[in-house]
């Protein structure tokens, strides 16, 4: 078999379909009131008690708050620096606390979720940012939050499903100075793409959406995926090599066996001779 660092294999696998479980944060009460101070600012922010930024923790670009119902809905992007360092998460109160429990994760992007009461707006709720090693910073900070009347109120929407794969959460409309636009909150992350109309639609546009139906599969249907891989330099095999493929599927999605395997436009077929041919062992 010649030498293929250039082209890839394609194998189809298929797996059968789990639900996602559906994650509802609910509100975080931050404790403290008198501890609060006033904030005047336009921006959702880290701050000392003088108004100075925390430097670690400015917000970075995809940062976002909003008022929905009656919470301040607020997605905080940090820097790669002060995720990284304050990576324990942030603690409701005082840097003095005695024990500085963690009611802010970090997430792997770098970012916080938080919903709080929409009576915080215009004030600094006291947090402490904790470090790995339980630590946290030598002077005090606050979670500032502008006052109701420079954050962007939404429209909550009501929500139909009809399918069941597909589950939207949470809908509203925001109009801004960039327009009107519509955010969906979505049960999971399976998702690929989002397209404004329906599936004919899609087509008629121009749109490459071969994939669509497929993905309105329900629990218990079988839906096939393409794994795409090098192929190595074949130099020093004799006449064949061997990929280990290791199932690492959650419990509730079960492989069941190898549709096809492709190299570059060949398909191959299944065989101990000749060339072109594969085997599967499974263990």
């Amino acid at each position: 078999m010649k030498a293929l660092r250039n082209l890839c294999m394609a194998i189809i696998i298929a797996v059968g379909l789990m639900m996602i479980p559906m994650i509802v944060a609910a509100p975080v009460q931050a404790a403290g009131t008198d501890d609060y101070i006033d904030y005047s600012g336009d921006a959702i922010n880290f701050i000392n008690a003088e108004g100075g930024n925390f430097g670690m923790f400015s917000p970075q670009d995809g940062t976002t708050c909003m008022i929905v119902g009656d919470d301040v809905v607020i997605h905080y992007c940090l820097s790669s620096r002060g995720a990284e360092t304050y990576s324990a998460g942030v603690h409701w109160g005082l840097i003095g606390d005695e024990n500085l429990t963690i009611d802010v994760n970090i997430n792997e992007n770098g970012a916080m979720d938080i919903t709080l009461p929409k009576s915080v707006c215009g004030k600094g709720i006291p947090v402490a940012p904790v470090k790995p090693d339980g630590t946290t910073t030598r002077s005090q900070y606050y979670l500032a939050v502008p006052s109701e009347d420079k954050l962007t109120a939404t429209l909550n929407l009501s929500i139909t499903n009809t399918t069941t794969m597909f589950k939207a959460v949470t809908a509203y409309v925001i109009k801004d100075s960039t327009g009107t636009n519509l955010y969906m909150a979505l049960s999971g992350t399976g998702y690929k793409n989002l397209y404004k109309g329906t599936y004919e639609d899609a087509v008629a546009n121009g749109e490459n959406f071969d994939r669509v139906k497929e993905n309105t599969a329900a629990v218990g249907d079988t839906v096939t995926f393409e794994v795409t891989i090098p192929v190595p330099d074949t130099t020093a095999y004799k006449d064949h090599f061997v990929f280990n493929m290791q199932d690492t599927l959650p419990a509730g999605l079960t492989f069941t066996g190898i549709s096809s395997i492709k190299i570059d436009t060949n398909t191959l077929s299944e065989g101990t001779e000749g060339a072109g041919k594969y085997t599967t062992t499974a263990k």
